[in-house]
């Protein structure tokens, strides 16, 4: 089957058209996207131009409906008709000129703002190839450091080589001589450790006499309280251990029980602060030291009595932690003068004691 050849001229006339269309509609497209805003502006200004222009027609318009004849009136008629489309027309353009300087703007902040990001992506991965390379240079320089500081300790050493050997000699040839310097300075060492070791223990045991009838006392009251009250109630299930407090109470800790059927009461000579008191510190009670011994007795699992003495020996400090409605441990809580230290010790653990008890019996 034969192609059909067109005429050469009717190519021409069909290229050219081709060519026509690109031209009016490709590349005017692309033309018109890229001066968006000069072209929205010269629409807008022509259709101002025109408005101004349409108010001619109108009055002309207003003219001929002035006029008696007939002729006039249908000329006014139709001057107004040109006059609305004008209006119309001039509306439009101006319209689609603002639209396309609006569009244009949207166009500018959308590109201004892709061009930050790219700025912004392109400066961090500046700074990051920056940060990488002065690490690397840091690296370099450290290892060149170390490698220079290695070369001149080396040197140094070899400077001084010919006094290891000689001091190696010496050492072996006095060495007798130096064992007997050193074991009279071990034997008068140990015995200087051994008579501040006395001394301290002599210190510890003067402080502790001084210690011994407060919380001797104490543990006594409460002791024999209980004895009278398993007397009186006639309850053989109540036992006491024997708690005898050693001479020297900065020592190992002391301790002993009172027993009931359902509750274990705890008397403890313990050395340190009282860390369950955290509202106590150094600064609010300068006077006590941090090891001094102190006397802590537990009820069951909740309250905890407290007894210490400061280290001049002139106060001592009650505290009382408690869940029960009584006694008020406000009341029992302070610093107070040791010259009447039986009163305030019998007061407050009896009253400490009364409670417990009504609270084993619940």
């Amino acid at each position: 089957m034969n192609k059909r050849v067109f005429p050469r001229h009717v190519q021409c006339r069909v290229l050219l058209n081709l060519t026509v269309n690109q031209v009016l509609f490709s590349d005017f497209q692309n033309w018109l996207r890229d001066n968006q805003t000069i072209v929205g502006c010269v629409i807008v200004g022509i259709s101002t131009v025109c408005l101004a222009l349409a108010g001619i027609l109108k009055s002309k318009g207003d003219k001929a409906a002035a006029s008696r004849k007939k002729e006039e009136n249908a000329k006014s008629a139709r001057i107004y008709i040109r006059y609305a489309l004008a209006l119309l027309i001039c509306g439009a353009w101006t319209f689609y000129g603002t639209l396309l300087t609006k569009h244009a703007a949207d166009k500018a902040a959308q590109n201004a703002e892709q061009v930050q990001r790219e700025t912004n992506d392109r400066i961090a991965g500046m700074e990051r190839k920056f940060g990488e390379k002065i690490q690397a240079i840091l690296v370099k320089l450290n290892a060149a450091k170390q490698e220079d500081s290695q070369k001149i300790t080396e040197e140094k050493i070899r400077a001084i080589q010919s006094d290891f050997s000689q001091w190696a000699e010496d050492f072996v040839t006095n060495m007798p001589t130096e064992k007997s310097k050193f074991a009279q300075l071990k034997i008068a060492l140990q015995k200087k450790q051994t008579e501040e070791t006395d001394k301290e223990i002599q210190r510890q045991k003067q402080e502790s006499g001084g210690l011994y009838p407060v919380y001797s006392f104490a543990i006594r009251f409460l002791q024999e309280s209980v004895r009278a009250y398993a007397s009186k109630t006639g309850n053989t299930n109540i036992l006491i251990d024997s708690l005898e407090l050693p001479e020297n109470l900065y020592g190992k800790q002391t301790s002993g029980n009172i027993h009931f059927t359902n509750a274990l009461w705890n008397l403890n000579i313990l050395g340190g602060w009282m860390l369950a008191t955290h509202d106590w510190s150094f600064a609010a009670y300068p006077s006590f030291e941090d090891n001094r011994p102190f006397l802590k007795i537990t009820f069951g699992n909740q309250e905890v009595f407290y007894l210490r003495i400061n280290d001049q020996g002139k106060k001592m400090t009650i505290r009382y932690t408690t869940r029960l409605p009584t006694p008020n441990p406000e009341k029992i809580n302070g610093e107070y003068d040791l010259s009447d230290y039986e009163s305030r010790i019998k007061d407050d653990l009896q009253r400490i004691i009364v409670a417990q008890l009504l609270q084993l019996d619940n």
